[in-house]
């Protein structure tokens, strides 16, 4: 047997998360992941080190949010046959669509299709929101005149969209969802600490690096808002996204506003009204 310590260095990222490690098992698992048999070892709050006993046999090793959301957040590395202890240290990365995942720092991570991960990330969070959105310029024509404000409360936000939206349950690593025909809004908060000192367009930056496109996109400003817009191909049809950041004592807050990109010219005014209505406890 030998001692396998992972370190997970301080971070504002995904600070209040705590990752699951897991071990591949072929002999007795406890559960499949990512369609590899493991169990888990324990688990690693944020700044936090913490030693466990393997076997010498070489063996997958995967860190991820939780077992649900493992298929796009989850990290994996190999690690070798021997009977040397392994030291391994890493901590969450800004990744606005895999929900900020444990990196290893200077370790090989088993190859994957991360594209592919970010879009089965994204097409859960908001499949079920956008169905219906490709209904035609005609009938979504219509519906704008008949749509009206509606004030949604949810534990101290509060945001002004239209009665054609409602709460969704399906809220995947977001905090609260709320979706149309049309559009989904989707939003998130990262605590930090608040003694950091942590400009709110740095943080913009750094979620632009962590965009899943290709240039990734420029923050801007305008009217107020720090936002971001990219567009993500999601099973063979294109989605918009208007991002806006916020910023309020020990948090930042991303409020991402979505829909198919035949809308975005339609929806774009709204998405910036609605973006501007948005206040945070």
């Amino acid at each position: 047997m030998r001692t396998l310590t992972i370190k997970r260095e301080k971070s504002f990222v995904g600070s209040l998360a705590t990752m699951k490690v897991y071990l591949e098992d072929q002999l007795s698992p406890e559960l499949t992941l990512n369609g590899i048999p493991c169990r888990k070892l324990g688990t690693l709050k944020n700044g936090e080190e913490q030693s466990f006993l393997i076997a010498d046999n070489a063996a997958r090793l995967l860190v991820a949010a939780d077992k649900i959301s493992a298929s796009y957040t989850s990290t994996c590395i190999q690690l070798p046959e021997g009977t040397e202890n392994l030291q391994y240290t890493g901590k969450n990365r800004f990744n606005l669509l895999r929900g900020n995942p444990f990196r290893f720092d200077g370790a090989e991570e088993i190859q994957s299709d991360h594209k592919k991960m970010n879009v089965t990330g994204l097409y859960v969070l908001i499949a079920a929101i956008l169905v219906g959105a490709l209904l035609g310029y005609r009938l979504v024509s219509a519906a704008f005149s008949k749509e009206e404000d509606k004030v949604f409360q949810k534990d101290g936000i509060q945001i002004t969209l239209t009665d054609a939206f409602s709460e969704s349950d399906e809220t995947g690593d977001f905090l609260y969802a709320f979706g149309s025909k049309k559009a989904a809004v989707l939003i998130s908060r990262e605590d930090y600490a608040e003694a950091e000192d942590f400009p709110l367009e740095e943080y913009a930056e750094l979620l632009a690096e962590s965009a899943p496109v290709t240039p990734k996109p420029e923050v801007q400003k305008e009217n107020g808002l720090i936002y971001l817009q990219y567009t993500v191909e999601v099973e063979g049809k294109n989605t918009c996204y208007f991002v806006p950041v916020y910023q309020t004592k020990g948090a930042f807050w991303i409020v991402n506003f979505a829909c198919r990109d035949v809308l975005y010219e339609k929806l774009r005014p709204s998405f910036e009204k609605w973006a501007s209505s948005v206040t945070f406890p």
